[in-house]
């Protein structure tokens, strides 16, 4: 017998798993400084143009327009441009050679599909040898490692495959033969099981191409190509799986050098997996436009040219589908160097400069007399803008021309005027009222004579507020009131939220009006998670003041309710009046009886998404109704970002889920009733 020479091959059998400067004030810009014609003032909105500002005949028509100024030199530019243009289209006839160029890229893509079928019937070919070995079988279905590695090397030594799994019939995996090299000798998946290919093949499935499963696989050891099949014994009982595997980079090696081409594959939503383009993956980003994965994943699928430069060279790619067993793993894109077409364009390149040097000059020209006439005038307006926009609403213009540019100044100066009326009535109206409700009244949204919608109300109040206000003086109750509402107030704000009334120590907001919000229950409730962590700091500041701390009761609710103006001709108020307002009142005077600080309705929890974590609902019947509703106390949020939650209902916990609510709380609802006696000052 010939013993047989040591292989570039490592064997691992697997053990058991069990291891600014203010504005100026009346600040006037003179728009022709040079003249010393008399300005005109700015007029009340909606005026009239002054009679020197209106073009009369044949010389108000060439003075009175801009555009006229601005054509004129225009069509001699054309003109020399028409020329041009004639000659660079006759030197950039160059369609023959893109033609071939085009032509030679698909040929390229198509050796590349071709050489991915190849690699993936290599691999098949050596796993049916693996399978159909004898041996085989009996060996995999007693466990033999040593004899299935006895009866394997050989076979995977004389391929093109260093990687070779074998797994028994319960998924486990009883022998992986690796390349000899220091970052693949441990290179293990715990998870090997649940590969589509393993998983598969265990399994007996089969489809048109048969009961062999090839994929593009993230294992622990790196991005593979593998394919699979099963072993059955002499009775055709599946007793394995045998997997064949080629790493991802190795691939694109092999792509790369038998098409002489460069190759990157992306993923379906057109993140790179690979390239074979020599500084690529730390320089010019490679991530396909959503223009390009829409015809290349179209269920009649388009292939895609586009240009790309990479470390100063040109490549034209041209985009197609990576097909793996007949089916689109993502985007395969082949790449050559656009040298050729790079070449005959900077010899046009070379004849447009020096055409256009000589059409350059002839536009300065042009450009430099008709420049001095626009831009000053223009340049004027520009700083008188820039006033406005650092609010400098005195600015005014002097008008001195007759064309459009002393148009423009004439109605810049009207457009201050009304810009002046419009700060005033907004300054009057946020002396009354949020700044939401003056802004959405000067636009129009708000219906004066009131409207029924769907919002979410929220109020709070500070528990034990009587007997605290009897302890302060007066003085220092307002203090700590402002100081309370301030903190408050920021969390409402955060979430556009509009404050509807201050109630003593109690706070009312309305959210989705005046302005409509589809996410008026979500930013209540998160309104009302941000003033529980603002109370915690709030207290610790307290009780190092030598204070008591102070909780608060949180109620929100959602609803039908009546939004609009009312009152009297004298005075009127923005409000939200109906059954909501109440109801939510009285939710959040529950808060007391079922001591916690958050408490919402059914009707808000379900218009919640599953970010959200709530306690067991509790059957209640609101004061005024008769008809049994829930409501349920607040714990928290479940960690991770909104997109992850959207669209499921949120996490409602029940007696058995005791060890979640224990971590939830900890996390976001601290305790109050605890909090509160552990803060209060000793008796003396």
């Amino acid at each position: 017998m010939v013993t047989p020479s040591p292989l570039p091959v490592r064997a691992l059998i697997p053990r058991d798993p069990s291891e600014e400067a203010p504005p100026e004030e009346n600040t006037r810009l003179d728009l022709e400084p040079v003249e010393a014609e008399a300005g005109v003032q700015a007029e009340p909105e909606g005026a009239a143009l002054p009679p020197d500002l209106e073009a009369r005949g044949i010389v108000g028509l060439l003075r009175g327009h801009i555009s006229v100024k601005i054509v004129v030199p225009f069509i001699v530019v054309m003109f020399v441009l028409a020329i041009g243009g004639s000659y660079v289209v006759l030197n950039l006839v160059t369609g023959s050679l893109a033609q071939r160029f085009t032509t030679q890229l698909l040929d390229a893509g198509k050796n590349v599909n071709d050489n991915i079928v190849k690699i993936e019937g290599q691999q098949l070919e050596l796993l049916r040898l693996m399978t159909n070995t004898e041996g085989v079988d009996q060996a995999l279905a007693k466990g033999d490692a040593p004899g299935l590695q006895k009866l394997l090397v050989p076979l995977q030594a004389n391929s093109n495959f260093s990687f070779v799994d074998i797994l028994d019939a319960s998924g486990k995996q009883v022998l992986a033969l690796r390349p000899n090299d220091s970052p693949y000798t441990q290179a293990l998946d715990p998870d090997i099981a649940n590969w589509d290919a393993a998983a598969r093949s265990l399994k007996g499935d089969s489809d048109s191409f048969g009961n062999k499963w090839t994929e593009l696989i993230n294992t622990s050891f790196g991005l593979m190509l593998y394919t699979g099949g099963p072993v059955t014994d002499a009775s055709g009982q599946i007793v394995g799986a045998v997997l064949v595997g080629i790493p991802f980079d190795e691939l694109l090696k092999q792509l790369n050098k038998d098409v002489l081409s460069n190759v990157t594959i992306y993923t379906r939503e057109g993140a790179v997996l690979g390239t074979t383009l020599a500084g690529a993956q730390g320089g010019q980003a490679l991530t396909l436009e959503k223009s390009a994965l829409e015809k290349v994943f179209a269920p009649e699928p388009q292939t895609v040219q586009r240009p790309l430069t990479v470390n100063g060279q040109g490549y034209m790619e041209l985009l197609g589908g990576f097909v793996i067993r007949d089916k689109l793993a993502g985007s395969l894109g082949v790449a050559i160097p656009t040298n050729a077409i790079d070449k005959s364009g900077e010899q046009t390149r070379t004849q447009l400069t020096i055409m256009f040097t000589a059409v350059t000059v002839v536009i300065l020209v042009i450009s430099l007399i008709q420049a001095r006439r626009i831009s000053g005038p223009i340049n004027i307006l520009v700083h008188a803008c820039r006033a406005v926009s650092r609010g400098d609403l005195e600015t005014t213009v002097d008008v001195h021309r007759t064309d459009e540019t002393g148009v423009l100044a004439h109605t810049f100066n009207q457009m201050i005027e009304g810009l002046r009326e419009r700060d005033k009535i907004r300054d009057t109206f946020g002396r009354y009222m949020t700044q939401q409700v003056s802004d959405a009244i000067l636009k129009g949204d708000v219906k004066l004579g009131g409207e029924t919608r769907e919002l979410t109300m929220l109020m709070s109040d500070i528990r034990g507020f009587t007997t605290l206000s009897e302890t302060m003086t007066p003085e220092n109750l307002v203090g700590f009131l402002n100081r309370y509402f301030t903190e408050m107030i920021e969390c409402v704000m955060a979430h556009d939220g509009v404050v509807d009334k201050f109630m003593g120590d109690a706070i009312l907001v309305v959210y989705g009006a005046p302005v409509r919000d589809p996410d008026h229950p979500l930013k209540a409730l998160l309104t009302a998670l941000d003033m529980r962590q603002k109370l915690v700091k709030l207290n610790e500041e307290l009780i190092a003041e030598g204070h008591v701390p102070i909780r608060i009761g949180i109620g929100v609710n959602t609803g039908q309710a009546i939004t609009g103006n009312i009152g009297s001709e004298v005075r009127m108020e923005y409000t939200v009046i109906g059954d909501t307002v109440n109801a939510t009142q009285r939710t959040e005077d529950l808060t007391k009886e079922f001591k916690t600080d958050i408490l919402v309705s059914d009707a808000t929890m379900a218009r919640l998404d599953g970010r959200f974590i709530l306690g067991e609902p509790h059957n209640i019947t609101l004061r005024g109704r008769t008809q049994e509703s829930h409501i349920y106390p607040v714990i928290g949020l479940r960690p991770g970002e909104p997109e992850q939650w959207a669209g499921e209902r949120p996490l409602v916990l029940a007696p058995a889920a005791e060890p979640l609510r224990e971590q939830a709380v900890k996390i976001d609802a601290p305790d109050w009733d605890v909090a509160f006696e552990e803060r209060q000052p000793s008796a003396t």
